[in-house]
């Protein structure tokens, strides 16, 4: 005999309904993960090489994102939009996008440029080397 099962929809609504509940469990459950999740993540390093690497292998990338242009859309409208705001309002957001961005432009406020020359000209495109060699070696740790 089978088992009876209800219907997707169903029980997505029924998904729905007790995952939106349950922010303050979420919050909680949250609260003092971050040691625990940075020694997890790290800890998962060797197994993350493996998954990309055979992920690569088979295409992966390119095949899960075919066809998705509409969900991508939607869950823009539907989600993205609303949260955009306040997340990049929020003060961790300023000071992350801070922090992190202070050392690009202190490598660019150090750089000595060679002198410019006329409109597309080979000195001008060396003043754009400069400026791509130097923030490469920096996002690489060099």
């Amino acid at each position: 005999m089978a088992k009876q099962m209800k219907d997707a929809g169903t029980l997505a609504s029924k998904w729905s309904t007790r995952a939106g509940a349950a922010t303050q469990d979420y919050a909680q459950g949250t609260a003092n993960a971050g040691g625990a999740w940075e020694a997890g993540a790290k800890n998962a390093n060797a197994a993350w090489k493996d998954g990309v690497t055979q992920a690569a292998g088979r295409d992966a990338f390119a095949k899960g994102v075919t066809g998705q242009a509409g969900h991508y859309q939607a869950r823009v409208a539907e989600v993205g939009t609303a949260r955009f705001g306040p997340g990049v309002s929020a003060n961790s957001a300023k000071d992350a996008w801070s922090k992190n961005t202070q050392p690009y432009l202190a490598a660019l406020a150090g750089i000595q440029y060679p002198p410019k020359g006329a409109r597309r000209s080979p000195q001008n495109q060396q003043r754009s080397a400069i400026v791509a060699t130097t923030l490469g070696k920096l996002k690489a740790g060099q």
